[in-house]
Order: C-alpha cells, then sequence, then structure tokens
C-alpha cells in the first residue's frame, strides 16, 4: 500500500531530472519525451500534472491538459519498484478531480495498442476504446488505442442543461 501522498506539481520545483528518470526506467521503451521536452512542460503554466511523493521524492506523475470542457492525459508514470501499490489509481483520480474542477466533461488519453496492462488499467478506471491512432508511435512504430472517460454522469450534464435553459429565459 502507497504511504505516501498525491499532490499538485508547482512549476518552480524544477524537478523534471526525475520526471525523466522515472519515465526512462518504467516505460518499456524509455522516455517518450526528451529531458528537454520535461523541462518545457513542467514550467507551462498551461499544464496540470500531479506528483506521487513518498519520503520527499516523487515516484510517480501524472500530467495533461484542460481546454475549455475537455481534458486530455498527455503521460502518466509510476517507478518499477513503486508499480503495483494503487499510486496510478490514485494519481488518476487526483487528476480526473481537477479536470472536473476546471468544468472538464471528458477526459481522453492515448495507449499503446500493445501495452495491454495499461489499457486494463484504463478500462477499469472509467476508460472507454473510442478509435484507433494509425502510427501514433515512433519507437518502434505502432498505433495508438484512444481512449475516452466521462467525467460528468449524463445527469449531471442534462441537469446544468436545464439550468442554462432557465437562465435564458
Amino acid at each position: 500500500m502507497f504511504e505516501g501522498q498525491i499532490r499538485p506539481y508547482v512549476t518552480t520545483e524544477n524537478q523534471a531530472k526525475q520526471f525523466y528518470t522515472i519515465a526512462e526506467k518504467s516505460f518499456q521503451y524509455g522516455s517518450p519525451w526528451t529531458f528537454q521536452q520535461y523541462e518545457d512542460l513542467l514550467v507551462d503554466p498551461d499544464m496540470l500534472f500531479y506528483v506521487a511523493e513518498q519520503d520527499h521524492e516523487i515516484v510517480g506523475y501524472i500530467g495533461g491538459k484542460v481546454v475549455l470542457d475537455e481534458a486530455e492525459i498527455y503521460t502518466i508514470a509510476v517507478r518499477r519498484e513503486n508499480q503495483k501499490h494503487s499510486i496510478a489509481r490514485q494519481l488518476l483520480e487526483a487528476f480526473k478531480e481537477a479536470c472536473r474542477i476546471n468544468q472538464a466533461d471528458v477526459l481522453f488519453l492515448e495507449v499503446r495498442q500493445s501495452n495491454t496492462p495499461a489499457r486494463r488499467f484504463y478500462e477499469k478506471n472509467g476508460f472507454d476504446i473510442i478509435g484507433i491512432r494509425g502510427g501514433y508511435y515512433t519507437f518502434p512504430k505502432e498505433d495508438a488505442i484512444m481512449m475516452k472517460c466521462e467525467l460528468r454522469k449524463k445527469e449531471e450534464n442534462e441537469e446544468q442543461a436545464n439550468l442554462g435553459d432557465r437562465n435564458e429565459l
């Protein structure tokens, strides 16, 4: 069981090296982003990152962006030695809640077609397959499975629409 904390990442923390190292060691084909990409994205005020921290050390993270009523997860990673302790699930839940607070109704992501454990994880956590992006990944070349998660229940969306209708009268 994870005995750390999940918290928002602050852009002034300067932890690009730690993020890159986690990605390099946890992804099957190494980090999908360069160190420079981490440096750039971790200071971007439009990005939303959460970290899992244990003993004052980052052991996992999730990051993405909210634009209007949609959100997208760009990356999620947990150190290999910290996997299987529900850290990814807790990171995902924190990210989903932040998306809801920022008025997102849906959350999207892409995952390697061959990454069956990740696909199962996302399906268990409310994501559905909505399509395929051919040749999305380059090393090695592979298709991406596009997935979507509804963040608001249908009834909540209808209720908000009805409130909007009343306000227009």
